[in-house]
């Protein structure tokens, strides 16, 4: 009896701690709970809180206007000209014999049979001018790329050795519809080689295109015109490559790879031949810096900045040789050439115009189409109302021909125009712009390096080793 009773209070002793322990259990997880949501709804209040500090709300415009895209022009050619000139001469001589042998012809049209000619031309000539179709097609222009461009080359590519190769690199420009692509080789090589066992091969991005023999006598220059498929070429880098196998002797073992009578030479006049259709931009700052920069243009980036009325005051100096700096730093080792205008109607090919300054610095701005609306030299707002004076405006937008495009940064006053522009230097602002325009209300802070601390930037010693030019990366 008395086990039982012992076993029995044991058990209601075991009840109560399990209930405990589960009870415990809940209430520890409901106060977790509560912990959890009032902690996530304050950092959620504090957020939107500092958003609402941050971001100012402006009221865009109601009905926006399409995005504007720019479409570019081929390069003026320059050799017509000179063909002009050299066809000019022989004119004189070719139309004097004309002149000895019409004269019989012109006494024998004079009866009835001249005016039927002339009603029988006038209809070819009506039927010849209502065809405007050709010309909403878009044609096909040509690109020629030297070698001499590259500094490697110089005055010629030497090849020396059993085995010998060079590489040249190239790039496609984003808008190109490549429709032909063709290789125009110059070389001369030594008389000695075998043309059995001596060829040379043209690759494109590391694959074959066509392999010609090392067969001319007594050095001659040979013309090559090697044909690349259009599918080879990647969209962005490309590397042409040239590899000769030269060989004197009909015996390999007797062959020294060293020989110097093993030789070609790639000339300089040497080019790549592109025929392509230019495609249309559309002008977005998701994209940028491209199009107004592009770092895969096989021409020099070239931009013009549109002075503004009266005398040149701080703000725009400073605004400008901050972008300027700025284009430098994209553009590296490739060309760039900066121009000044003041006029739109002064673009030369290829320029990128830049507008820097507030609308009473550039009337002109209300000739171009706009995002937002121009009213009294002050941009308006979705409500018609003036936006401030510290917020900067950037707008992208073409010339009236849409052959140039225009990047503006502006604003209603003088702080603006500084946030606009300080807004495509740093990198961390501009990586979330998007669309044709941007407001900037307030910019990110950054601290001043000091000087002469900044990367791939020499050391202010007299004498330095190699080893001291280091970059951020160390």
């Amino acid at each position: 009896m008395k086990d039982s009773a012992q076993s029995r209070n044991r058990n209601s002793q075991r009840k109560k701690r399990s209930s405990s322990l589960i009870f415990g259990l809940l209430l520890f997880g409901c106060v977790g709970l509560t912990i959890a949501m009032t902690t996530s709804l304050g950092m959620a209040q504090s957020i939107k809180q500092q958003e609402d500090q941050i971001i100012q709300k402006y009221t865009l415009p109601s009905k926006p206007k399409p995005a504007p895209r720019v479409r570019p022009r081929p390069a003026p050619r320059p050799r017509p000209p000179a063909q002009r000139t050299q066809k000019s001469r022989p004119r004189p001589s070719t139309p004097r014999s004309r002149r000895s042998t019409p004269r019989p012809r012109r006494s024998t049209p004079r009866p009835r049979p001249s005016t039927q000619r002339r009603r029988n031309t006038r209809p070819p000539r009506q039927q010849q001018t209502p065809q405007p179709k050709p010309t909403d097609k878009i044609p096909t222009f040509e690109h020629v790329l030297k070698f001499n461009r590259a500094p490697v080359v110089g005055s010629r590519l030497h090849l020396q050795g059993t085995y010998a190769g060079t590489r040249l690199g190239f790039t496609r420009p984003r808008n190109w519809d490549l429709q032909e692509v063709k290789a125009l080789i110059r070389f001369q090589h030594s008389s000695a080689l075998l043309a059995r066992s001596s060829n040379l091969t043209v690759r494109i991005n590391g694959t074959p295109v066509q392999s010609v023999p090392l067969n001319r006598q007594d050095s001659q220059i040979s013309n090559v015109l090697f044909g690349i498929p259009v599918n080879r070429i990647q969209q962005g880098y490309n590397e042409l490559s040239i590899i000769v196998q030269q060989r004197s002797e009909t015996d390999c073992t007797k062959e020294v790879p060293g020989n110097p009578i093993l030789w070609t030479d790639i000339l300089p006049d040497s080019q790549l031949i592109f025929k392509f259709k230019p495609q249309d931009i559309g002008l977005n700052f998701s994209r940028y810096p491209y199009p107004f920069f592009d770092d895969l243009s096989l021409d020099p980036n070239k931009f013009a900045y549109l002075l503004p009325e009266g005398k040149l005051n701080a703000t725009w100096l400073t605004a400008a040789a901050r972008y300027s700096t700025h284009l430098g730093r994209l553009a590296k080792f490739r060309p760039l050439e900066i121009n000044l205008v003041t006029s739109p109607e002064d673009l030369s090919w290829n320029e990128r115009l830049v507008i820097i300054g507030t609308p009473d610095e550039h009337p002109n701005l209300g000739d171009l189409e706009l995002p937002f609306e121009l009213a009294q030299n002050q941009f308006l707002d979705g409500n018609s109302s003036p936006l401030p004076l510290e917020v900067g405006i950037l707008m992208a937008t073409t010339t009236e021909d849409q052959g140039n495009p225009v990047l503006i940064a502006t604003g209603n006053g003088p702080e603006g125009v500084s946030k606009a522009v300080q807004y495509l230097v740093q990198s961390q602002d501009r990586k979330i712009g998007s669309g044709q325009a941007i407001l900037v209300p307030n910019l990110t802070t950054v601290p001043t390096p000091p000087p002469r601390q900044w990367a791939n930037y020499l050391p202010e010693e007299d004498s330095f080793q190699l080893k001291d030019l280091k970059n951020l990366k160390g």
